[in-house]
């Protein structure tokens, strides 16, 4: 069985643009909860609060992807850092955060390639 989301994504982005960018995720994917692509911030550079990024992994289409360009290219949203990889293999296609492409990438890669960590509250719900 074959899939239409051939693309995996992960994309950073700073908390100052998030109301942009889960717009931007609305009208590229409007029935499935593209408005809700960015969720509560939840990164920073030493993982201590206040979360100053916040991370979204999705899988996309060519037609998502295409659409996407724009944003991809800073030019919407500015603050933005990506990686797509082959939804199958993991394989890294492009990035705008000067990785090697070919080689295999996983979320944590992204990460370290932003420089940022998750944060761990400091008063965090049990």
């Amino acid at each position: 069985m074959s899939t239409l989301y051939i693309y995996r994504l992960h994309l950073i982005i700073s908390t100052a643009d998030r109301a942009t960018a889960n717009g931007l995720a609305a009208q590229l994917d409007p029935d499935t909860g593209g408005a809700l692509t960015f969720g509560e911030p939840s990164l920073s550079a030493d993982g201590s609060e206040p979360a100053t990024h916040i991370l979204s992994s999705t899988a996309a289409t060519e037609t998502m992807r295409l659409g996407m360009e724009q944003a991809l290219a800073g030019g919407l949203i500015p603050s933005i850092q990506f990686w797509r990889m082959d939804a199958t293999s993991q394989t890294l296609h492009a990035s705008n955060v000067s990785e090697a492409t070919g080689q295999a990438w996983r979320l944590d890669d992204s990460l370290m390639a932003a420089g940022l960590v998750r944060v761990i509250p400091t008063d965090p719900i049990v």
